[in-house]
């Protein structure tokens, strides 16, 4: 009997230690799949924020605008289908020409004009429209660049081999902004106010934030009763066998 006893004794702490040895394996596995798995977040986040530091700056461009009302076909800044449908394009434009005032001929004054951001006429409109009163008045603001300028003064200003897909002329106005520190990068709120736009220097995150958030909202909605009733029907209710196991 005493034999017998010892015999059971020995198989169980074999089996014990086997147990162990693959609660241990187990174990050890988990935590390198999950240190695995952070380090590729790290990479992939290092690399993502590596080559999107840039989008958190934002370049402006310093004008004086005058706010026109023959240009912009305003009579009365208090009537709200006036103040949309002026032509805020026309005073950027003014704006730029007394700010080159040496630039003539119709090809150059388009190279001129496309360094503003056409959100820039948007900005003016929503300005008139809070301050009826700038009517007729000249004020300096900060415009939006356009998108090439943006990546040209960020990644290409002053390089030997720069990053442009501007023409000369409109590098040399760069250039002149940059001397008269009347352009410079600013921390980009755009980013993460504006949603999905046509243009690269008004795009932002704020749809796709939302939308995995609301994804996320109604994932959680459905998953969770179903998963902790089903939880409770196997664990409690359902049969034991292979079925239910698997």
């Amino acid at each position: 009997m005493n034999n017998d006893q010892a015999f059971i004794r020995q198989r169980v702490e074999e089996n014990l230690k086997k147990r162990y040895r693959s609660e241990f394996i187990f174990k050890l596995c988990g935590q390198l799949s999950i240190c695995f798995g952070l380090l590729c977040l790290v990479i992939l986040f290092t690399d993502i924020i590596g080559k999107g530091a840039g989008a958190f700056r934002q370049t402006y461009i310093q004008l004086e605008v005058e706010f026109d009302a023959d240009k912009l076909g305003i009579t009365d800044p208090r009537n709200d289908e006036e103040v949309r449908q002026g032509n805020y394009d026309a005073i950027v434009r003014q704006a730029l020409k007394q700010r080159f005032p040496e630039v003539s001929g119709r090809r150059n004054l388009r190279a001129m004009y496309q360094i503003i951001s056409s959100d820039a006429g948007f900005w003016l409109r929503d300005k008139l429209d809070r301050y009826p009163k700038l009517l007729g008045q000249a004020r300096t603001y900060w415009l939006l660049a356009d998108d090439d300028v943006d990546t040209y003064y960020k990644y290409g200003y002053g390089e030997i081999e720069p990053v442009s897909r501007l023409n000369e002329q409109q590098e040399a106005f760069v250039g002149q902004l940059v001397e008269a520190d009347e352009l410079e990068a600013r921390f980009n709120t755009l980013f993460f106010t504006r949603a999905d736009s046509r243009e690269p220097e008004t795009a932002g995150i704020k749809g796709a934030v939302l939308g995995s958030f609301f994804t996320l909202l109604v994932t959680l909605l459905l998953s969770f009763p179903v998963g902790v009733a089903s939880a409770i029907y196997l664990e409690e209710f359902a049969p034991k066998n292979r079925i239910t196991d698997l």
